[in-house]
């Protein structure tokens, strides 16, 4: 049986390495959450996309149904106000 002897100074490089990338990846991830809160990127959370595919099948709606236009058409009051209210808000 042949023995496997890592010389001491073998072993603390490989636990300072290890310790070292786990600060550096500590680090890493603090910033990404601060670049988060300052509106940089989405690290953590999901972005708020409003729209896209539902406003699609609203037209797809209107060409197939021209019915439904007057409901549309009803609810345009409505986001106009919400979109007031946001903006007071800003």
């Amino acid at each position: 049986m042949v023995k496997l002897m890592v010389p001491i100074w073998v072993a603390l490089l490989l636990l300072g390495g290890c310790l070292s990338l786990g600060i550096i990846l500590w680090m890493l991830h603090k910033l990404c959450i601060w670049l988060e809160d300052n509106d940089f990127i989405y690290y953590r959370r999901k972005p708020d996309f409003k729209g896209g595919i539902g406003n699609l099948f609203i037209d797809i709606d209107r060409l197939t149904r021209p019915q439904s236009v007057h409901v549309l058409q009803a609810q345009e009051p409505e986001r106009e106000v919400r979109k007031e209210e946001e903006g007071e808000k800003l």
